[in-house]
């Protein structure tokens, strides 16, 4: 797919909230995403992790609980009261706006009902300051959660870095809480396929559906695991990825004020 198309694909999909979006979790069995019952398959055969241990208790779920929905995405404390997930996690197709973060809380280490801790979202910050309706591109499809208590305490927190070239991709796993799965951490291969980027984002065969928006990818040749990416959305063929360097250099502009 040319990158014009691929872009035009994802402002698209970035308008509707993405296919992945906000998972329903009252839906038994959402659609996969990329592809066909293939794509399903290869998703319901990702291991499994056991949440309540570290590294996997950093990796959890953010919950939205509004007006007559419920919903969620995975997110990562990357540091002790802050997770980082996707921005589209945090707009409300139905009510054309950003959700309220008293709306929002994370769930670290959760597993079948159960969570090491949890807390609610203070606040939480965007690329930069927007109006009610999406107006963030691809590249910009990236939320930090300002918990109001320092989970990352007993649950542990992450280190970010690069995301590297081809050479290194045999290392990288993505790890969420799939739509087809939304009760246990589980975690699938990531590899890059050759040629294919795009300005800002990252292109790589992951399998992945709705509930892993916001996902880490991690470099597993590190311990603990470096989160060198995250989920923003999928195209028929391809997970969408936002390198965290893009994210953590974004982060050191913003100077606006966070959403409560």
């Amino acid at each position: 797919m040319p990158i014009s198309e691929l872009w035009r694909a994802l402002r698209l999909a970035a308008l509707a909230g993405f296919a992945l979006t906000l998972s329903g979790v009252a839906q038994a069995q959402p659609p996969c995403v990329i592809g066909t019952e293939a794509a399903c398959t290869e998703i319901r055969n990702r291991s499994i992790r056991d949440a309540a241990n570290r590294p996997w208790s950093a990796i959890g779920r953010v919950n939205r609980a509004g007006h007559n929905s419920k919903s969620h995405c995975t997110g990562t404390l990357i540091a002790p009261a802050e997770v980082l997930t996707a921005a589209h996690c945090l707009y409300s197709r139905s009510q054309r706006s950003w959700i309220p973060a008293p709306e929002i809380t994370f769930a670290a280490g959760y597993q079948r009902g159960t969570a090491v801790t949890h807390a609610a979202v203070a606040s939480y910050r965007l690329p930069r300051p927007v109006d009610s309706l999406w107006d963030l591109t691809p590249p910009e499809d990236w939320a930090i959660l300002t918990l109001d208590a320092p989970v990352g305490t007993p649950a542990g927190y992450l280190p970010v870095g690069a995301l590297q070239d081809a050479a290194a991709s045999e290392h990288l796993i993505l790890a969420g809480y799939a739509g087809l799965r939304p009760h246990v951490l589980s975690t699938g291969p990531c590899t890059r396929p050759d040629g294919v980027a795009s300005s800002g984002i990252a292109l790589l065969d992951c399998p992945a559906m709705r509930g892993d928006s916001g996902a880490p990818i991690l470099d597993m040749q590190q311990d603990p695991p470096l989160v060198v990416g995250i989920l923003s959305g999928t195209t028929t063929r391809y997970s969408v990825i936002i390198p965290v360097q893009r994210v953590t250099a974004q982060a050191r502009s913003i100077t606006g004020p966070s959403r409560n």
